[in-house]
């Protein structure tokens, strides 16, 4: 039987768009905390923390005061700050980009949702869907745990996704 060719898709970016936490957390103070943290458990802490100034980062931001995280939260308090801090950011990133593009969500055939922060289930995609107004058909890709190779790892899944359901 003949093999039929599977032909690559043009994907790409049609816009960026990005939105950030309302807190700010200094790389100076984080060194501190982690000093605290780990001290006992790394006796080389301090020349293993020479990354956190050689990396080029002075700030980050974050979803709750940086004090927050130093706290004893057990898994549901950490999930529900994840959803309910991550949720909005998701929706004002998404919603920019879609403004950008000249796109509504209802022309938007995937979504990949990279994310090293937090889990949530249902994922934030799908609790955004009907906010934003995706198809019910709209193929999602959440990803969680590959940083920031997490963006090109959903692109190429969401390629693989389409070829394989004849789609592309």
């Amino acid at each position: 039987h003949k093999q039929q060719k599977r032909t690559r898709l043009d994907i790409g970016l049609l816009s960026v768009a990005t939105a950030a936490p309302p807190h700010i957390a200094y790389q100076r103070d984080i060194v501190e905390a982690a000093r605290m943290v780990f001290r006992d458990d790394f006796e080389d802490f301090d020349r293993i923390a020479a990354v956190f100034f050689t990396a080029g980062i002075t700030e980050r931001r974050t979803c709750q005061p940086f004090h927050w995280y130093l706290g004893n939260h057990d898994w549901p308090a950490r999930t529900a700050a994840y959803e309910a801090g991550a949720l909005p950011i998701f929706i004002e990133a998404a919603s920019k980009a879609l403004e950008r593009a000249g796109l509504t969500a209802r022309e938007v055939d995937a979504v990949v949702t990279p994310t090293s922060t937090g889990i949530a289930t249902p994922s934030l995609e799908a609790r955004a869907m009907g906010e934003l107004g995706f198809r019910a058909d709209v193929m999602r890709v959440p990803v969680f745990g590959l940083g920031c190779a997490g963006g090109a790892a959903g692109l190429a899944l969401i390629e693989n996704g389409l070829i394989a359901s004849g789609d592309g």
